[in-house]
């Protein structure tokens, strides 16, 4: 009875493990995917940025 229940508490830590990489690597992701957004944001100011600066240059020219 008593390997019944090691092989219970083995299983249930193993689960455990499992859930934590889990939430873990969703936590990285959502890192990464925030940092990318940020990215995306700057760089379509930029963007816009020189957009605007050629059709001012083109208009005062």
């Amino acid at each position: 009875m008593a390997t019944n229940e090691q092989r219970l508490s083995s299983l249930e830590q193993k689960i455990e493990n499992e859930q934590e990489w889990r939430r873990d690597m969703v936590a990285r992701f959502d890192k990464r995917f925030d940092r990318l957004e940020s990215n995306q944001r700057w760089l379509f100011g930029l963007l816009i940025t020189i957009l605007v600066a050629i059709i001012a240059s083109n208009w005062i020219g």
